[in-house]
């Protein structure tokens, strides 16, 4: 669950946005928003007015939820939700932990 919402602009136009990606001393802090736990709505209030040609919306902080702890894999045959253990597809029966393209498992690594 999040927690604090932080929207950044910047009215530098680009030919790509990967040009913005790796230089954060080019965006200017817009607003920040603390949500409450379970808050599945937000509205903002920008001040205007605003002029911008980017926008970037940042998640910062989340709440712990103790019931999510129990990681889920995606299984690379039939692409089901499965539990991190005992890492094999209920649907399927295939090793969550090999390869999509290779096939080839690793047993020890979540990312083969």
């Amino acid at each position: 669950m999040v927690r604090t919402i932080n929207i950044f602009d910047n009215n530098r136009p680009v030919q790509a946005a990967v040009e913005l990606k790796n230089r954060p001393g080019v965006w200017l802090k817009a607003k920040k928003l603390s949500l409450t736990p379970g808050q599945a709505e937000v509205k903002v209030d920008l001040p205007l007015p605003m002029t911008c040609c980017n926008l970037k919306i940042e998640f910062a902080a989340f709440y712990e939820n103790l019931h999510a702890s129990l990681e889920m894999l995606q299984c690379p045959r039939c692409s089901a939700s499965v539990p991190d253990h005992p890492k094999v597809c209920s649907n399927c029966r295939e090793n969550v932990y090999q390869c999509h393209k290779c096939r080839s498992i690793n047993y020890d690594l979540k990312d083969p």
